[in-house]
């Protein structure tokens, strides 16, 4: 017995084709993807804006030139830096035995710094939006939203 669609010893086809695998659910067709219609919706989707929040900026204003630094993103960042470090030293070095009151207020202090900035921050990027409704497309700052306000 010879598999449908294979050579026989003589060398003929076998009189299944392959039209006989529809009936099993299988599709005829190429065996590969198409690799340059890949490439080409890839390049087409690279040119599209994307749900990041700049894109949704103002084109002109204070707000929109600040959040589009790179100095205001890498400030940003250090303390971002600077608070996750400042939470290791927190929990490490102070603790609810501690009663030097001076300490106390220093942590105090330092962490309405760092919930001053992160509100600073918030504002300013809720400042440069066109459409304030744009909050919702980036989840970035709906979770950034999220945590400035619970902050509060």
């Amino acid at each position: 017995a010879v598999a449908p669609g294979r050579q026989t010893s003589r060398g003929s086809q076998d009189s299944a084709d392959s039209s006989n695998y529809s009936g099993m659910g299988l599709r005829s067709g190429p065996v590969f993807l198409d690799a340059e219609g890949i490439k080409r919706r890839i390049k087409a989707s690279l040119g599209k804006k994307g749900g990041a929040l700049p894109n949704y900026y103002k084109d002109q204003g204070v707000f929109q030139a600040m959040a589009r630094s790179q100095i205001f993103d890498q400030s940003m960042l250090a303390f971002i830096a600077f608070n996750s470090i400042w939470i290791a030293v927190e929990t490490d070095c102070f603790s609810a035995a501690d009663s030097d009151e001076r300490w106390n207020t220093a942590a105090q202090v330092i962490r309405y710094m760092f919930s001053a900035v992160f509100t600073y921050e918030w504002l300013v990027r809720f400042g440069a939006l066109r459409h304030k409704t744009d909050t919702f497309k980036d989840y970035w700052f709906v979770l950034d939203s999220l945590l400035v306000f619970g902050d509060l």
